[in-house]
């Protein structure tokens, strides 16, 4: 299984709530950027998850834009309290009929770099942590500690 995983833009700071925050302008490029750097490097994505918070809902439509028959479903595993186990868990359906899937996760921190660490062995309190638009790609065997392969990292260029 190939795991992209892709925290969302930048978003603006304020709103009525966490989950309203809209991408800046600057979030958007930044989106578009890594979308592309994604493109040329791994043009199959076969399932796209986005959480429902508004800037990751956003995020997905940028992708989108440079991926225009990738087709997003919400997931509620992926907002900022969710628990990395509960994840994995969910995540273990891909890897279970031996079929090569290539899974794109659009989401936050510190779920996704608690992800990242967790998958390359670090711990969920490892030294690595996604940027906004940063997009890591892991080859895995199967979704528990220590089972990922950092496949490429990639940073939005502005």
């Amino acid at each position: 299984m190939q795991l992209l995983i892709l925290r969302h833009g930048e978003a603006e700071y304020s709103a009525t709530g966490d989950a309203s925050r809209k991408l800046t302008e600057i979030g958007h490029e930044k989106n578009l950027s890594t979308a592309r750097q994604c493109r040329d490097r791994n043009p199959g994505i076969t399932h796209a998850y986005h959480s429902p918070y508004l800037r990751a809902e956003e995020t997905a439509t940028d992708l989108i834009s440079v991926f225009p028959d990738l087709k997003f479903e919400t997931c509620n595993l992926l907002t900022p309290e969710s628990k990395t186990g509960d994840l994995l868990g969910w995540l273990e359906q891909f890897c279970s009929d031996g079929a090569s899937w290539s899974v794109l996760l659009v989401g936050h921190n510190p779920l996704l770099s608690n992800l990242v660490n967790l998958l390359l062995d670090e711990g969920e309190a490892g030294m690595r942590s996604l940027d906004t638009s940063d997009l890591v790609c892991l080859n895995l065997s199967w979704p528990e500690r220590g089972c990922g392969e950092l496949n490429y990292w990639l940073h939005a260029r502005t």
